[in-house]
């Protein structure tokens, strides 16, 4: 870190702060500390920097905080009594409230979904009134959460309907070195057995006009 540091700082000739994620438990929270190296019985201070102990912070704490990423490194947070179920409600119903593009809500969704995974007794506290310490998980019905779910479920399979056509997209230009308007609102606006279909025509044809006929 202290070698990434001296360089950025030679490269852009500005101050270069140096922030550590911890994603283990143990640490003080957040704390400034020091990497220091000691020649002949002298410690010389190399670096300074932020460490951020993500373990041992409270997710209610970022919950709520200005930037957004904050919301999605909350999953890595200690939870509240509700506990870890609860927690993933919260984090996907602020997320959703964003107003942030579909690619920044997917990618968040991802990192909540990736390191807040719920095991079989979180799923079924949802579907309980209370949860273990008698904190309400589902506010309403059970329907709040399988809203919730629903909701994160279409940004990824969105996200992914997107990616498979630009890929699509990408594979023609290179095997046919030309595309046409149709041909890309078409792929635009083409489901995922269509584009597997088009993605198969892509290898079979011999050019565009033997591709296109063959769509």
């Amino acid at each position: 870190m202290w070698e990434y540091n001296a360089a950025l700082r030679l490269r852009t000739k500005l101050p270069i702060l140096s922030f550590a994620l911890v994603l283990s438990p143990g640490t003080n929270g957040i704390s400034l500390e020091t990497f220091s190296e000691t020649h002949f019985g002298v410690s010389y201070t190399f670096l300074t920097y932020w460490q951020i102990g993500l373990r041992d912070l409270r997710a209610a704490d970022w919950i709520e905080a200005g930037p957004v990423l904050a919301t999605a490194l909350a999953a890595l947070m200690r939870p509240d009594p509700g506990g870890r179920a609860y927690l993933r409600l919260t984090l996907l119903q602020r997320i959703r409230d964003s107003g942030l593009d579909e690619a920044r809500v997917f990618l968040l969704v991802n990192a909540i979904e990736t390191y807040l995974a719920l095991d079989e007794v979180e799923e079924a506290a949802l579907h309980t009134p209370t949860g273990a310490e008698g904190v309400p998980i589902v506010e309403t019905t059970e329907l709040d959460w399988a809203t919730e779910l629903t909701w994160a479920d279409k940004i990824q399979l969105k996200a992914q309907l997107n990616t498979q056509r630009e890929i699509a997209l990408r594979q023609i230009r290179r095997r046919f070195n030309a595309t046409s308007p149709d041909l890309e609102e078409r792929i635009a606006t083409a489901d995922s057995a269509t584009l597997d279909r088009i993605l198969d025509r892509i290898v079979l044809a011999t050019s565009l006009e033997d591709f296109l006929t063959g769509l």
